[in-house]
């Protein structure tokens, strides 16, 4: 474990941590939102983890909250490398940003990135850092984590509101200025496209004559090959 801290130096820390959640606070506040769809309690409930890295990214000291936020007990923390509980997509992002933070030692901005459970959840959390100086020497640095999950959740969420309500309207707008349903369709799909990130996305319906699916409207660059396919039950 890391010398044990003065009072002095533990004041600093929590003053700097309630500046720290007073900034996250002003963030949440900020953002387009619904009335009461998000608000400070977000924040208020926030585990908030206090730990020192060695240069070489060795965990020295991690605060019990540790527990709380990712399902390891401060023992199994200290010793191994922060970025072994960094989510394998921020890895590398996580690891340039704490080289950065010994090079520039007065930058105290934050960062954000993700962290992976015992159990493999995904933590969103927000970290400030500053270097501990020894004689011109950086001997570790210390680090505040805010856990942000239900923030960036509440964001998703409103996100994926605002698509849906756009689905909505331009389905309304095409549906009212026309009766070609294969337009309807198209509009439909392109926003399904881009909403869920696919290449594709196509409609089948059902010949009442046949009993047959066929393909109504594909949106790809290859949908006029597929569009007027036809699937008997059980292709």
């Amino acid at each position: 474990m890391a010398n044990k801290k003065t009072k002095a130096q533990l004041l600093q820390e929590l003053q700097q941590l309630r500046r720290r959640r007073a900034e996250l606070e002003a963030s949440a506040a900020a953002l387009p939102r619904q009335p009461d769809a998000l608000d400070s309690s977000l924040l208020g409930a926030a585990r908030v983890v206090l730990g020192t890295v060695r240069p070489d990214g060795v965990v020295t000291d991690i605060s019990d909250a540790v527990q709380a936020l990712l399902g390891y007990a401060p023992a199994e923390v200290i010793g191994q490398p922060f970025d072994a509980f960094v989510h394998p997509d921020d890895r590398p992002g996580a690891l340039a940003e704490f080289k950065r933070r010994l090079d520039t030692p007065g930058d105290l901005s934050a960062c954000r990135f993700r962290l992976l459970t015992r159990g493999g959840a995904v933590r969103h959390v927000m970290t400030w850092s500053h270097p501990l100086v020894r004689e011109g020497r950086v001997e570790a640095i210390r680090g505040l984590s805010v856990d942000i999950t239900a923030r960036v959740q509440a964001q998703e969420l409103i996100k994926q509101r605002d698509r849906e309500r756009d689905l909505l309207r331009q389905a309304s707008e095409a549906l009212l200025s026309t009766l070609d349903l294969n337009r309807v369709f198209g509009v439909v799909l392109d926003q399904m496209r881009h909403s869920l990130g696919v290449t594709a996305c196509s409609i089948w319906l059902v010949d009442p004559a046949t009993g047959e699916l066929v393909c109504r409207q594909v949106t790809n660059p290859q949908g006029q090959v597929v569009q007027g396919w036809r699937l008997r039950v059980g292709e």
